[in-house]
Order: C-alpha cells, then structure tokens, then sequence
C-alpha cells in the first residue's frame, strides 16, 4: 500500500509539474526517461544521447528550415554543425572557453552558476542573474560573442527547450522542479537504500 502510494504521489508531481510548464514533452523517452523532443514556445528541440546518458546531439528548431544542430563530442561542442557559421567550443578549464580557439573567461559564483562571461580583451560580453532556483531573471549580450549555454549551478540552460540539462535528468528552473522522475527504482534489485538508512551512523 505504501508503495502504491509513494507511485502515485510521483505520478501526481509529474503530471501537475508537465501541467504548470511551459514545456510539452512530445513522444516517448528513452530508456533513462529523459525527453526526446520538447517543444517551448513554439519551437520543438530533439536530443540523442549516447551510452551512460551522455549527450550526443540537440536538433533546435527540429523540422523546420531554421534547424540548428549543435554535436557534442567529449568535452567539444559543435554549434552550427556542418554549417558555414559552425563554432568549435571548448571548455579546457572551468573558467575558460575557447571559441574557434579564441578564449573568453566565465565569472561564476559560489554554487558555480555563471555570472558573466568576459571576452579576450577583458570587456564584459554576458552577464546573467537568477532567481533562488535557478530561471534566468536577465542576460545581457553582446551581439558579437558566442552565446554561453552553462549558466545556473554551472550546467547547461536549454533556452530553445526552457530547461536546465543537469545530465542524468531535465530541470524546470520556471518550477523549480524536474520534469520527469529519476530513471532508477530504488526498490529494485541491486539498487537498495542501504546508503539512505545507514546515514547516521
């Protein structure tokens, strides 16, 4: 009966969170529940992920003319793949990105969320603020640089999906909430609680 009821009050959160978003979780997930296409204000992002949940691809604008393909290689992200404005996109230390080889330098706080991103000349090309659970309040920039998709806690911000890819799993930062339960059960076999019960000890 317990448990009955802790999978209905999940299944109640989920549906009541999808409800509230902005966001619409269009077809099935993948084997690790994680959404294959979002669509957010009117625009549909598709993803492909590869083995232990790592991300491959993002497809913004997914079926239209404007698709945009960003590849993920490793610690290498593409922009623009296989396009004339293609960006190759490194991060070779936490406060450093390379544009094309050209590096700029990421200001973060004390839960790592960045705050500002100055350009190789020490000018101020994007500053953000957020609210207490991480929605974007303000993003200033500069035209001419390269955007910045890590932003609250340091992960990545999906603006065309309005979602926060914390890895494993999508966070609604407008809910303060994630959209989809975790992809383990920890009743099943080989996962247990052990590490939950014995924490006092």
């Amino acid at each position: 009966m317990r448990r009955a009821l802790c999978l209905f009050a999940l299944l109640l959160a989920t549906v009541l969170s999808l409800a509230l978003s902005s966001v619409a979780l269009a077809g099935l997930p993948d084997a690790r529940n994680r959404p294959l296409r979002v669509s957010h204000a009117g625009t549909t992002t598709a993803y492909a992920g590869g083995a232990g949940g790592t991300r491959l691809k993002k497809i913004e604008g997914a079926g239209t003319a404007e698709e945009t393909v960003t590849v993920y290689i490793g610690p290498v992200e593409i922009r623009g793949f296989a396009t004339a404005t293609e960006q190759l996109i490194s991060y070779p230390l936490p406060a450093v990105r390379l544009v094309d080889g050209v590096a700029s330098y990421l200001h973060r706080d004390a839960l790592a969320s960045v705050r500002a991103v100055t350009g190789p000349d020490g000018a101020p090309d994007e500053a953000a603020v957020y609210r207490p659970f991480g929605e974007q309040q303000e993003w200033v920039l500069d035209a001419a640089a390269a955007g910045e998709d890590k932003g609250f806690i340091g992960e990545r911000y999906d603006a065309g999906a309005g979602l926060q890819y914390l890895n494993a799993r999508y966070y609604d930062p407008r809910l303060a909430m994630f959209i989809q339960p975790d992809w383990f059960e920890v009743t099943q076999p080989g996962v247990g609680t052990a590490l939950l019960q014995n924490s006092d000890h």
